[in-house]
């Protein structure tokens, strides 16, 4: 229930501000050979290295739709 809550909240507030919101699936984010790679990498913790690779997923979400919608 809060999540759900939560997760609205973040979408109207990214709207409110004119943000471009995309949703991606964080499963598998933590449990990666490209999670330790980034850790080691950029000399990330855990968490940080989670979040780059879920918003880096969102990203090439976001650029298969504009390479869609342009074609």
């Amino acid at each position: 229930m809060f999540k759900a809550k939560f997760t609205e909240w973040i979408i109207e507030t990214c709207e409110k501000h004119c943000i471009k919101c995309i949703p991606s699936n964080p499963s598998g984010a933590t449990h990666s050979d490209e999670h330790d790679e980034v850790m080691k990498m950029f000399r990330m913790n855990r968490h940080e290295a989670s979040a780059y690779i879920i918003a880096k997923r969102g990203l090439q979400q976001y650029m298969k739709k504009i390479a869609k919608n342009s074609n």
